[in-house]
């Protein structure tokens, strides 16, 4: 089971996993944000990235890894299903040039 982990600060972090008794760990550094962009195309929801399209074509794009969010979220929870100008917003500077 995946959870979202929302209010883990940047520094030092390990990650465990234990499957059936056996552990292993991998420490890590958890930075600030860590954006990535996942498009799709033709309907596609699969969250494979798609690296270009055509004139005229519709993409859908993901962001993912944008850091803290303001409303903040719960760890665990999504958000609630709200308006899309009301989903909670990214509390670092974003921009996005195409």
């Amino acid at each position: 089971m995946c959870k979202f982990l929302y209010e883990i600060g940047a520094g030092p972090a390990v990650l465990g996993v234990n499957n059936n008794g056996q552990v292993a760990y991998f420490p890590f550094q958890v930075g600030t944000a860590a954006p990535g962009i996942f498009m799709t195309a033709d309907g596609n929801q699969s969250l494979v990235p798609s690296a270009s399209g055509s004139a005229g074509q519709e993409l859908v794009a993901f962001v993912t890894g944008q850091g803290d969010v303001t409303p903040a979220l719960i760890t665990g929870e999504p958000p609630a299903i709200v308006a899309l100008n009301k989903l909670p917003a990214p509390s670092l500077p974003m921009t996005i040039t195409v």
